[in-house]
């Protein structure tokens, strides 16, 4: 029996390498081509064969190539769970790297909310103050996907900041790509900001309120005793 199970075990790993081999062939041709989709194209279908040598490829395209191509790692990612520490830490050290390309900081966050990993989640609140209000966002949807319970103090901290900076037509350090904007224009990205805020609120506690007050009179009642349901 053991000699058995043991030649399966054998069998699939051997299996597992001809995949990866085959795929990573196949990645290097279309790679090859000097037009951006066909590149984007490779990515994705390497990223559909999880392996340690797969993960290695796409890893290093986090930080190369044109944003296409690294949204395209980002994502093709959040499928290789055997390797998910070292996927979360990739990605984690590539937001520096991409603080230049919106695009691909958003794309990042995307992919660390859906792989649930506590070694994310300190980033990801972080990303809550992210200058840049497109990252910022997108780092409120990662915290609604992941569904923490620790990131509700921090989103209301934020919602408690927003209110602030509304009633004193101050900007909380937002911008939109280099635009700051008069007052009108920094109330309008707030208040869209909140609606991010409201959102994540939302998908973590399974709530549909949707005012800042109701929220408010949620954090009074039910944040004490919440627990995250599933």
């Amino acid at each position: 029996m053991i000699t058995s199970c043991l030649a399966l075990i054998i069998a699939a790993v051997s299996t597992q390498d001809l995949d990866v081999e085959g795929a990573l062939l196949k990645f290097r041709k279309g790679y090859a081509n000097p037009n951006t989709s066909v590149r984007v194209t490779a990515v994705s279908d390497l990223a559909r064969v999880p392996h340690e040598k797969s993960f290695g490829k796409l890893a290093q395209l986090l930080t190369s190539d044109v944003k296409e191509v690294r949204i395209a790692a980002s994502k093709g990612l959040v499928g290789f769970t055997e390797q998910k520490k070292m996927v979360v830490t990739s990605l984690i050290n590539a937001l520096a790297p991409n603080s230049k390309e919106i695009e691909v900081q958003c794309a990042i966050y995307e992919s660390l909310g859906k792989l649930e990993d506590p070694l994310s989640l300190q980033v990801i609140h972080s990303g809550f103050r992210d200058p840049q209000v497109r990252v910022a966002k997108a780092a409120l949807a990662a915290a609604g996907t992941y569904r923490a319970k620790e990131s509700l103090d921090v989103i209301n901290e934020l919602m408690n900041d927003i209110q602030t900076w509304i009633k004193k037509n101050q900007g909380g350090g937002y911008i939109d790509g280099s635009q700051i904007g008069d007052n009108a224009v920094r109330k309008a990205r707030l208040e869209d900001l909140m609606k991010s805020v409201i959102a994540s609120l939302q998908a973590i506690t399974k709530e549909k309120w949707t005012t800042v007050k109701e929220w408010e009179v949620w954090f009074r009642r039910y944040r004490p005793d919440f627990e995250v349901p599933k």
